[in-house]
């Protein structure tokens, strides 16, 4: 599969979704980024581990934040985008 790259919509809703956090609790934004990164990290070593939610689009669920990366895995693409998007 090629390397995982967010599209411009998910970059800003990651960037909305840290500084949210930070103004909640300091060091909660960074939370929020380590477990988000480590979820990119498992979709791009196993991009069909998360479950299929609707035609080819998969689900990726972060553990402890409201919010989910949908993806596809396709290894004939040149770079699926990813998009970073609440419940």
């Amino acid at each position: 599969m090629p390397a995982l790259t967010l599209r411009p919509l998910a970059r800003e809703e990651n960037e909305e979704a840290h500084d949210g956090y930070e103004k909640q609790r300091p060091g909660l934004g960074a939370e929020f980024l380590a477990e988000a990164t480590a979820i990119l990290a498992s979709v791009e070593s196993t991009p069909r581990l998360y479950p299929i939610i609707r035609g080819d689009v998969r689900c990726a669920l972060l553990c402890r934040f409201p919010y989910s990366i949908l993806y596809v895995a396709d290894p004939e693409a040149s770079g699926p985008g990813l998009l970073l998007c609440e419940p």
